[in-house]
């Protein structure tokens, strides 16, 4: 028999719904998970128990009973919150969505075949060991995604399972079975009914996965039709770039990917501002930074100053992720980058050792202008960032 080790305040729940004539089991990703030896995030729990009886059953406990109507009750255990659902079958999903419907049952089994993935579809109590009539510890041992039942069915109940699959064999590394990926394809034009803000949420995670490389690869008509927007690669050369050679940072491989409008596809303001400006970087990078200056050796001050006007006109996010975009990180713009930064060299106004303040200008056009080409000398190294200095540079400057 399988051994998982339940927390123990999930095991009280289980324990406790069982001494009241109940079944309990925990479910779906937990389960998974755990067969797998990986840590769960969180523990569900479905029972034979209606709702009302879930309630009644901790009376003692703290009870959320906001999803009663779809038999859910919350329960808080330990100070985390348990979430309890009765088996249930959902009926018909006429939205592509929702089930327009749900009756509940007694048979555990019923209740998992209503479920996306045979991997998904298993339950699991210290009392009653493990329940899997879909196969999918055997689907976990061979690494497949499978849906339970028909595939066509269980896409066509929720348009948001096809993108679950992807994201799934991205993070997971597992391998998509037959049936599966036909119904993908052949059903990817159902997934743009569903709201947007789902299908981002399954794609952030699907980039950052290990084989996110091969599944954009394999199904990047599906994704981009799901997207409604085509991967046209950095703003460097137009070429998709590996993503299992950048960081797991959702801004970079965005970057890299460049899905079109983020906006559109509900991306917050920061990312959308650091996307744009990695874009940006890349191209300034591209253009301005020669062959010549790369492979200069000594202190090359030339690819100095141009990565101190680079953090000039980015943060350092930005020029970070285009460094690593373009291969250049570990190379010497990449450590030039990272010394400028551990010597703090004074590279924006907000460094520098004077304010408009200091400055004794007829009106603030011309203090803003002042202060900005005492800072392009201050980055070309004509004048160092000392207060005596730069006001006697303004000086000079007063009087062209």
């Amino acid at each position: 028999m399988e051994d998982i080790n339940i927390p123990e305040n999930v095991t009280r729940v289980l324990d406790r719904l069982e001494e009241e004539g109940s079944q309990a089991f925990v479910v779906g990703g937990c389960v998974r998970d755990s067969l797998m030896g990986r840590e769960p995030s969180d523990w569900d729990v479905c029972t034979s128990a209606r709702s009302e009886e879930t309630a009644e059953v901790f009376r003692g406990y703290r009870v959320i009973e906001t999803g009663m109507k779809h038999g859910t009750v919350t329960v808080l255990s330990g100070g985390e919150p348990i979430e309890i659902t009765t088996y249930r079958i959902d009926g018909t999903y006429s939205d592509g969505r929702h089930p327009d419907s749900v009756s509940f049952t007694d048979d555990i089994t019923l209740d998992l075949s209503r479920r996306d993935f045979t991997v998904n579809a298993m339950a699991y109590s210290g009392r009653r060991g493990l329940v899997d009539p879909f196969g999918g510890r055997r689907d976990l041992a061979d690494q497949i995604i499978r849906c339970v039942g028909d595939p066509a069915l269980r896409f066509g109940e929720d348009a948001l399972r096809i993108m679950r699959a992807l994201r799934f064999s991205a993070v997971l590394g597992f391998r998509i079975e037959g049936d599966t990926q036909r119904a993908i394809r052949e059903l990817a034009n159902t997934v743009p009914k569903v709201a947007i803000e789902r299908i981002n949420g399954e794609f952030c995670k699907l980039i950052l996965g290990r084989d996110a490389d091969r599944i954009i690869r394999e199904y990047r008509s599906v994704l981009e039709t799901a997207l409604g927007a085509e991967f046209s690669g950095t703003a460097g050369d137009g070429i998709l770039p590996r993503l299992i050679d950048l960081p797991e940072d959702l801004p970079t491989r965005l970057t890299a990917l460049d899905p079109g409008d983020l906006k559109r596809l509900r991306f917050d303001n920061h990312t959308v501002r650091l996307v744009r400006d990695m874009r940006s970087a890349c191209r300034r990078i591209s253009q301005e930074i020669s062959p010549e200056m790369l492979h200069a050796g000594g202190r090359n001050n030339a690819l100095r100053i141009r990565m101190r006007f680079l953090l000039r006109d980015f943060d350092q996010a930005a020029v970070r992720g285009a460094l690593i975009l373009l291969g250049l990180d570990k190379e010497q713009p990449g450590e030039i980058f990272r010394d400028i930064l551990k010597k703090n060299e004074c590279c924006s106004l907000k460094q520098m050792a004077v304010t408009g303040r200091d400055l004794d200008c007829p009106d603030g056009k011309t203090t803003g202008q002042t202060l900005r080409r005492l800072l392009e000398m201050v980055i070309r190294g004509e004048v160092p960032n000392e207060k005596e200095a730069l006001l006697h540079a303004a000086s000079l400057l007063r009087t062209e």
